[in-house]
């Protein structure tokens, strides 16, 4: 502690007093006044340096305050804090290496990092208005709002709103365009379509049409002009089959030649499909005659189908009008005709199909 003198002031005295008040006010100048407490007389513009808390003061021009300038680190030799409430740094300012550098010539900021590089981990505030942050293996940036919902993001575009990222308790996570604009939003099970911040029901298209999506990839169904289950559409399939002749009794034996295919479309519960089946040979068998393998299990309702004309050549003359009657719960279609012209209809025996050739198409309710 170096407060030897009670003030700077020498009074008139003899020349060995007079040594002794002069070194005692020039050691307590040189070494600031330091002291565990402010000296007793103070004068405007002097220094004084804590010695318990190591703080360097200096007299405000008033003299009625002491103000704090910096604190020093006597273990490491430097400068721990510096007290200011506005600073002007003419050139580069660093702090502690890479903590905190201003560049003065470029007029960037670089928060943990010593160049500009991108792929520099660290925060990057560049003079053009540009943040750039990069880190490494972990998230770039957290936005935590707290307590109200709300948006959590804002952008503008010339200072004027284009859009906002926030959240809502009870429906989530939501984007929304600038006013009078769509947006998303992304509750626990599926995803709202909103409109001028707030969300909207069947106002909102997905496309348009000269921007349109490509494919669309659904497990389930989709609702078409409604919400009950008689809009619900849960499929649509298209694909082959291959027919095969069968009997109601007993199966014939078939020779089939290379045109026999079938193609099918599936819309919902109902099935449309087409065939050719010709043979080369049919013998043996009895009962109605069957085209089976349908594509799908016909429904199990005597509603679910009508009987459809088929084309069946080779037949005697008194089989017309070939129809074929899908029979429920099964994969297999009967054919039935009419014999003569004021005959009634009943299933077409097996023994007459001999090498006949099949076209025919149908449409059912499947299972």
């Amino acid at each position: 502690m170096t407060q030897n003198a009670s003030d700077v002031e020498i009074a008139n005295q003899g020349f060995a007093a007079f040594r002794q008040d002069l070194n005692d006010v020039l050691e307590d100048i040189t070494t600031l006044h330091s002291g565990n407490t402010a000296p007793t007389t103070t004068y405007a513009s002097m220094w004084w340096y804590e010695e318990d808390t190591d703080k360097l003061y200096i007299r405000n021009e008033d003299n009625d305050a002491w103000i704090e300038l910096f604190t020093l680190d006597q273990v490491n030799d430097k400068i721990a804090a510096l007290t200011v409430s506005a600073a002007t740094i003419e050139g580069d300012l660093t702090v502690d290496t890479d903590t905190l550098i201003v560049d003065s010539t470029n007029n960037n900021v670089l928060v943990g990092k010593t160049s500009d590089a991108f792929g520099t981990a660290g925060v990057e505030i560049r003079s053009e208005g540009r943040t750039r942050t990069t880190r490494d293996g972990g998230s770039v940036a957290l936005f935590n709002r707290l307590n109200s919902d709300g948006n959590i993001l804002e952008f503008y575009k010339d200072s004027s709103s284009v859009g906002s990222i926030g959240i809502e308790s009870a429906y989530g996570f939501y984007i929304d365009g600038e006013s009078g604009h769509t947006g998303w939003q992304f509750a626990a099970n599926n995803i709202i379509p909103r409109d001028n911040g707030s969300r909207t029901d069947n106002s909102t298209d997905l496309g348009s049409a000269s921007f349109r999506f490509n494919d669309l990839y659904l497990g389930g169904g989709v609702y078409v002009g409604g919400t009950g289950s008689a809009n619900h559409l849960d499929d649509y399939e298209e694909g082959t089959w291959t027919p095969t002749l069968t009997a109601s009794t007993s199966n014939p034996t078939v020779g089939y030649s290379s045109f026999r295919a079938g193609t099918y479309v599936k819309i919902g519960k109902l099935v449309y499909c087409t065939f050719i089946m010709d043979l080369s040979s049919c013998s043996g068998g009895s009962g109605t005659a069957l085209i089976n393998n349908l594509p799908f299990t016909v429904e199990n309702n005597n509603a679910s189908y009508g009987a459809q004309p088929l084309l069946v050549d080779l037949l005697d003359s008194d089989q017309q009008q070939v129809h074929l009657q899908p029979i429920p719960n099964t994969t297999q279609v009967a054919v039935t005709c009419r014999a003569g012209k004021n005959g009634g209809h009943a299933g077409l025996d097996i023994g007459v199909v001999n090498n006949s050739s099949f076209r025919g198409s149908m449409t059912y309710r499947s299972a």
